[in-house]
């Protein structure tokens, strides 16, 4: 492991990670999906997609404070321009854009917190630790799930 540059490894391991989580991002999306019933498979992500369809009206109206709403407002951002295409689809589909966004997003917040658990190893200990935590992490199997799901608990590790 000494022979090969640490970028190198950086590289291999996002790729890695990348390579697990993307092959999840839609299932269970009934447009997606064809073996997708109506229901969506998480709980929590419906919770976000709603506050984030709801977004920036739905700051004044929410009732339920048991998650946090970073991610609801970050996602309800990124879609504003693709909300006047609500009217050209039908609601499913137009719904599961939104899921997909968000798992999109959760994607990224987990992609991010693999290389910061790099960057973290490397400083408080060396570039091997560094690497090898984040290889770990690469690899754990709520860390892979969570991220290609939209919900908080990504973006609370991130």
């Amino acid at each position: 492991m000494e022979n090969i540059p640490s970028k190198y490894l950086w590289i291999l391991i996002l790729a890695l990670a990348a390579i697990l989580r993307l092959p999840g991002m839609v299932w269970g999306l009934p447009t997606f999906d064809q073996y997708a019933n109506l229901s969506y498979y998480h709980p929590d992500e419906e919770k976000i997609v709603w506050g984030a369809q709801g977004f920036p009206e739905e700051i004044f109206t929410r009732t339920d404070l048991r998650y946090p709403t970073a991610m609801h407002y970050t996602l309800g951002t990124v879609m504003l321009p693709f909300r006047p295409a609500k009217a050209e689809m039908p609601r499913m589909v137009y719904n599961d854009i939104y899921f997909l966004a968000g798992r999109l997003l959760s994607l990224v917040q987990g992609l991010a917190a693999c290389a910061l658990t790099i960057i973290l190893g490397k400083r408080l200990f060396n570039s091997q630790t560094g690497l090898a935590a984040a290889a770990y992490l690469v690899v754990t199997l709520y860390h892979v799930r969570g991220s290609m799901l939209a919900t908080t608990d990504v973006a609370t590790s991130f």
